[in-house]
């Protein structure tokens, strides 16, 4: 007699290609906090202008490959699963490792951002404990998805327009009130007049890209959350194309308003709250506030985001048997509560207990840029593997040359730009992964046993 088999709940297909741009989109301009005013003083104007430019690009390119294979597996979430989908067959592990370093390169991303939000609640009461109010935006984060989706989708919504709507605002307002000078942007060459092209302008170069590529990569949610648009083959790639058109305006303009405005010299005085004097230069004193607003605004967003993304990417894993089955577990509104308690988890950890979680988000992105870098990779394989297998978008044939150029590139930016941090990093990086094999490792040979549910029999 044949059977039904109920593989138990799934993930709810809630959302369009708006939502989810409000999701992941209107965070990546919010990125640009903490590390741009650093980027400025260590590259200068152009150089700065050039680095977080050419990872915009870079970012708009992975996302056109993966809109091609995440509309080939609709029902797969996460770029590391994806690059399972063609590297699998000849590395194994490999899904396991990218899967994991796209995880902890935004899992990490918790602690940092609530700290960082933490540190400007201070900049109004010093009095106030930082660890606790990082705790509490961990745990606000995790009750606001814990109960669907749609919620985070508005928090989502409100945030990110707190964090696009000052940004426009010193845009248009650093070109149009007379502060902007030209001037300002020069001389073109590398800090120290070092040489674009020479090892060491080009080592910088490679650095800065490394940890621009955290921030510009980021459209890689609209593959996590593929299974649950509700037109996954049309949304997804109307939501990258959404993120990252957005990313690259903001990216290449932002540099050249802040520096135009401000000078390097003004921005190298204070790099981590450039955009707070920047605001106050051209709108006045009173509205240091409002981007104080904006700036933890950004800061809950990408908590929130981190949230979502994390635990979809941890579950799928255990989906596609590349870490433990305890991951596949929804609650009764589809959210995958045990994935996301693991973030909760792990990031209340670095917040109480780690000594510089900075280094740990450098570390993170080692795994986190090599999860692109396979993703790429396995666009190409399934290419020459899988040609017959429906595309629904289905990039020209030159598209492949594109993709071993960003193969090539994110490799390097990883090779010559995580060391520069210190070994330390680069060492937790690599034993972050190493934990991802093991857990892969468990799952194929103790873990093995699945657990079906029979459904009652349609014939009755």
């Amino acid at each position: 007699m044949a059977i039904d088999v109920d593989p138990g709940p799934t993930l709810k297909k809630s959302i369009g290609w708006l939502q989810g741009f409000a999701l992941f989109g209107l965070v990546l301009p919010g990125y640009l906090y903490p590390s741009l005013g650093s980027s400025i003083v260590a590259l200068g104007a152009i150089g700065a202008v050039v680095v977080w430019g050419m990872s915009s690009i870079i970012g708009a390119f992975q996302a056109g490959v993966i809109s091609e294979v995440s509309t080939m597996y609709p029902d797969t979430a996460g770029i590391g699963v994806l690059a399972h989908r063609g590297i699998g067959r000849y590395v194994p592990w490999a899904g396991a490792v990218g899967t994991f370093g796209n995880w902890v390169g935004w899992s990490v991303s918790m602690s940092v951002n609530a700290l960082l939000a933490a540190d400007y609640f201070k900049v109004w009461d010093p009095h106030l404990n930082a660890q606790i109010i990082a705790s509490v935006i961990l745990l606000a984060a995790y009750v606001a998805n814990v109960f669907g989706l749609k919620q985070g989708v508005v928090a989502g919504w409100v945030l990110g327009l707190m964090t696009v709507v000052p940004m426009a605002l010193m845009i248009i307002g650093g070109l149009l009130t007379g502060h902007f000078s030209a001037h300002n942007l020069l001389p073109a060459a590398l800090p120290g007049h070092v040489a674009w092209f020479s090892m060491s302008g080009l080592g910088l170069i490679w650095v800065w890209m490394f940890i621009a590529g955290w921030s510009a990569y980021g459209s890689d949610p609209a593959a996590t959350l593929a299974p649950e648009f509700r037109d996954t083959v049309h949304d997804v790639p109307r939501a990258l194309t959404a993120t990252v058109s957005l990313a690259l305006v903001f990216y290449v303009l932002m540099p050249i308003v802040s520096v135009g405005v401000l000078g390097v010299h003004t921005i190298s005085q204070n790099p981590y709250t450039a955009f707070v004097p920047l605001l106050s230069k051209i709108f006045g004193p009173v509205a240091t506030d409002i981007v104080m607003v904006s700036i933890i605004g950004s800061f809950l967003l990408t908590v929130n985001l981190s949230t979502i993304d994390g635990s979809r990417v941890l579950r799928q894993m255990s989906k596609d048997h590349l870490t433990i089955k305890w991951f596949e577990h929804l609650n009764n509104r589809g959210i995958p509560t045990h994935g996301m308690l693991l973030d909760l988890l792990f990031n209340l950890f670095l917040v109480w207990f780690l000594a510089n979680p900075i280094v740990i988000l450098v570390a993170g992105n080692i795994g986190y840029m090599l999860s692109f870098t396979l993703v790429v990779l396995a666009f190409l394989l399934l290419r020459k593997d899988e040609p017959k297998h429906a595309r629904p978008i289905k990039l020209k044939s030159y598209w492949k040359g594109i993709a071993w150029v960003i193969v090539v590139l994110n490799t390097t930016f990883i090779i010559f730009g995580a060391p520069s941090y210190g070994m330390g990093a680069v060492i937790v990086g690599l034993v972050i992964l190493a934990i991802s094999v093991v857990a892969w490792y468990w799952r194929q040979r103790v873990d093995r046993q699945e657990k079906y549910v029979v459904a009652p029999s349609k014939s009755g």
